[in-house]
Order: structure tokens, then sequence, then C-alpha cells
């Protein structure tokens, strides 16, 4: 099966955390906002509470959104829910975050921690949301386990933000498309940093696709289209559909 990304602009636009300029990071509000601009997708980040609930944030703490030094595993979700993350928005439920999505944009779910992969995909499959997210994660061993579950489902790689001396590029590359195939995904996250024509190229001629993150400039966005990068992760999602639309 050939997998595409939704895109409505020569690349497809991924609201990193929803779109959070004026608002907190992955909320319901950041992601609202993003559904409003008209972004393809949505990107957000999957841990556990101490309950067992599927919530969203990035860190594994709350010290940068909440000034709290707890982390996500120590507290339930009742806990979680009355913590104010700024501007009045709370750490939402990926289910609650999944219905306001459900026929309006795509999600990027990372899993950021090991072994929520059967609980994340039976939300999917309750939610009727196959057709309508990607899975990706730094810990690429988990998209083996979630294709267990989610067989049709889209995955990727997430790459380290790295950058290599010019003598181990080439290897480097070597390296990602390997990890591609043995975790059979069918795309790459890279860094902007470490992004560059060739590893476009070679990924394009394996058939999968690459996204760049994180990108927040009209100059690495025209870059990025230059060297036909498929889809691109950034934190300004109205800067770039407004570069789109000139």
């Amino acid at each position: 099966m050939e997998y595409t990304q939704k895109k409505q602009f020569p690349m497809t636009v991924i609201a990193h955390r929803g779109y959070h300029k004026e608002v907190p990071e992955n909320t319901l509000e950041a992601f609202s906002r993003a559904i409003k601009l008209g972004a393809d997708y949505i990107e957000l980040d999957v841990r556990k509470s101490k309950d067992g609930h599927l919530v969203i944030s990035h860190d594994s703490g709350l010290e940068r959104s909440a000034n709290i030094e707890k982390s996500i595993r120590e507290l339930t979700l009742n806990e979680l829910q009355k913590i104010d993350v700024g501007e009045g928005q709370k750490i939402p439920t990926l289910k609650e975050v999944l219905n306001l999505c459900k026929g309006r944009i795509g999600v990027h779910v990372e899993i950021k921690e090991v072994g929520l992969c059967e609980q994340v995909a039976n939300l999917v499959v309750e939610q009727s949301m196959k057709k309508d997210v990607i899975f990706s994660s730094f810990k690429h061993e988990e998209m083996l386990k979630i294709k267990e579950y989610l067989p049709d489902v889209p995955t990727a790689i997430v790459c380290p933000a790295e950058k290599y001396e010019n003598s181990a590029i080439e290897e480097m590359y070597d390296a990602i498309i390997y990890k591609a195939d043995l975790f059979k995904v069918q795309g790459i996250h890279m860094n902007i940093l470490s992004t560059e024509g060739n590893i476009v190229k070679l990924a394009h001629e394996k058939g999968l696709w690459l996204n760049t993150y994180n990108v927040d400039s009209f100059i690495l966005w025209e870059a990025c289209q230059e060297m036909c990068v498929d889809g691109v992760f950034t934190n300004d999602a109205k800067g770039m559909i407004e570069f789109f639309q000139g």
C-alpha cells in the first residue's frame, strides 16, 4: 500500500503542538486554532497519567508548562486536569483531542513512552480515525508495535536533532534509510539542521516521505520547498500558510 499525507499546499503543513503562538502548546485551544487556520495536521505528544489515562504533554514533567515539580506519571488524570498550564488551559486527554479533530484535521501522534501502543491504537479505532492519523516516535521500536494493532496506519521514525560533519553525512543517511526499512515505516522525520536535498531524494527513491522539524521562517520554508521536502512541522502554521498563499 502506498501512503500519502493530506496536502493542500506544496508541502504538508503540520502545526507542531497546535498553533501556540498566543496560547499554550498541546492544548485544546492550540489545536482548535490550527484547525481554524486550515493546517493539514496537528502534531501532539502522548504520555500516560498515574492512573493509566492517555494525556497530551511534550515534557515528562510539569516544570516548564506549569512551574510544578511533578511528572505526568506521578499524577492522576483528575489531578492533572486541575492544573492551569496557562491562559486557563488544561492538559487534554488524547480522546478529547481526537474528538475535536475528527473530520476536521489530520493528527500526527508522537509516542513519547514505551507501552502506550495498544491503548492508543484501541482509542483510534474507537474514534474511527484510522485514516486520519500518522504515528511517529524517537523510540523506533514502538513503530513496530503500533503496526501490530494498526497494520494499515502510516508510521515514521523521528531522527535526533544533530548536525553532522560532511564526512559523516553519507553514513548517517544510509543508517536512516536502514532504520526506516528495519522498523517498517513509511516516513522519516528529520530536524531541519540535518536535512538537505540528497537525503530527501534518497528517501523518495525508497518510497518514503520526509518531513522536517521545526521550521518557522520564510527562508527555511522556501529552502524545504526547493529540496522537495514533503511536509513541515512548524510552530507558525499561520505564517507558513500565508507563505504559500502569497
